[in-house]
Order: structure tokens, then sequence, then C-alpha cells
């Protein structure tokens, strides 16, 4: 794993104001300005974490681990938000700022409504989508998806504000009361070790299926399949975050990659969280 670019709460002043402040609702705020992140329950730190894809025109697409945020309003998004990509070249490395838009809520195929790919079926529009040959992928698109399947983008977000170039990459996004010290991308060498318990969670997931492995088109995957793909650390606290992720395409080709979230305290797991990214049928 390499050690890359570090976030600190001063690099996001504007007119000497520190913009820690997040439009959501009480029962659900993020934190409160100057409050202790380290007091956070696992639950309110996994409510400022987003994946998504950052394409040339500097937008920003998001979706975040904490399901509550899949169908409500646009308040319980963070006005702003802090990225930075999850491959290692240079234009994926730094840190960057968003701003918020709107809750997209349209079934556009994300990738061809960005100009990255024209093989895909219209989605939402009658038109068919035009690809930049100038454009390039750092690495594969988090929206990417067979070419007859249109996903709703339910509980997706624009923002607005990321470099204006020819590169589309993954990201990792969060709420600024979230004071990233560091985050380290893994080359994809390494596995996520297992959190206690998880081991017989998986075997009673293989148990329950077996009997339909006969029908299957297609070999499920697992939680112990999953690849590590960043750590990060939240500055001032015990607290680390881990980020992996699998394919699993079921038992009948229902292809969707799994995002993992784990919440550590002192290297000690607390709790996971999943994001689920359907792709469509093989």
């Amino acid at each position: 794993m390499s050690d890359l670019n570090t976030f600190r709460p001063s690099m996001f002043r504007s007119r000497g104001i520190l913009f820690m402040a997040l439009l959501v609702p009480a029962g659900l705020q993020i934190a409160d300005a100057g409050a202790s992140v380290a007091a956070l329950p696992p639950d309110r730190i996994a409510l400022g974490v987003f994946l998504g894809q950052v394409y040339p025109s500097g937008n920003i697409y998001l979706k975040g681990f904490n399901d509550e945020l899949g169908d409500l309003p646009s308040a319980v998004w963070p006005t702003k938000v802090i990225f930075r990509g999850l491959a290692k070249e240079e234009g994926a490395a730094r840190f960057q700022f968003g701003s918020f838009r709107k809750v997209f809520g349209s079934a556009d195929y994300l990738p061809g409504l960005e100009h990255m790919d024209n093989g895909h079926a219209p989605c939402g529009k009658d038109l068919a989508y035009m690809k930049n040959p100038k454009f390039n992928y750092l690495e594969p698109d988090f929206f990417n998806a067979t070419s007859n399947y249109c996903d709703p983008n339910d509980g997706v977000a624009l923002y607005a504000g990321g470099a204006k170039n020819n590169q589309s990459f993954q990201i990792v996004a969060f709420a600024p009361a979230l004071a990233i010290q560091n985050i380290k991308v893994s080359d994809g060498s390494e596995g996520r070790p297992l959190a206690p318990g998880e081991a017989d969670e998986i075997t009673r997931k293989k148990k329950a299926g077996a009997s339909a492995l006969n029908d299957c088109t297609t070999v499920p995957a697992y939680l112990s399949d999953a690849v590590l793909l960043a750590t990060l650390s939240i500055a001032d606290t015990p607290n680390t975050l881990r980020l992996s992720s699998y394919d699993d395409p079921g038992c009948m080709g229902h292809l969707e990659t799994i995002y993992v979230l784990d919440v550590l305290e002192d290297d000690h797991f607390q709790k996971r969280y999943e994001l689920h990214q359907f792709r469509g049928g093989a």
C-alpha cells in the first residue's frame, strides 16, 4: 500500500471560515462544528463516507454507505465534500472539493451521459450516447453496467467542482466534519481480513444456498472474496476506516459489486457497512 495525501481541516477554509457545518436534519447530523469526531458512533461516521466517480466535465456522482440516504431529500447530503481518487496516478492522488448540486434521480447511464461510453443502450432518453475519444479512464467506472441495463440511480447525488480534464476515476469522498488524516491506497493484492463472526456468517450463507447450486449458472462470491481498496484514518481520533470490494454474480449471473466499509477503533473492528452497486445480468 502507498501512503498518499493528507487532508487537514485547514485546507477547507474560505475567507477565514471553516466549512464544518452540514445541512442535515437534526436527527441525522453527522457532526456539529467543533464536535469531537472521536465521540461519534460508527453509524454517524458511515453517514459521512461516499463512493462514486468524477468525470472530465468536473461532475461528481456519489452514493453513500448509509441506506437512509437512498430516499431522503437533498438536505441530508453535505453541502461540501472532500474527495480523492482510488487510483494511484498523480491526477487521482490529490484532494479536491465538491459542492452539492442535487439528488440525481434519473435512470440515465452515467458513463454515457458523461461521454465516456457509446456502447450502451440509451437510458431515459432517445438519443444515443456520444463518446469523446479524448477522454480516458484511470480505472473502471464505478457506474459501469452491462449494455442493456439501466440503473435507476437511486441514492445518487450530483456534486460539482472536480478538475476539468480528460480523466475519469473512482473516488472516495467525505463530509468535511470527518477530518481525514491520510489515505493508503492498496495495490489490489491484499484481502480484507474477516471480522469476528464473519466466517460463521459465510458458512451459513453457503449452506443456505447449497441446495440451489445445481441450478446456478454462476458461482456466488462471499465476503471472504473481498479485496482491500484503501485504509483511512480520522485525525485526532482512534478511528480508522477500511474500504474493500468484491464482485458477486450471485447464482444466476446478476452481477453486483459490493463495497465494504469497516469502522475500527484502536484497530479493533466495530461495525461493517455495505454499498451494493448492481451492474446488470450476465
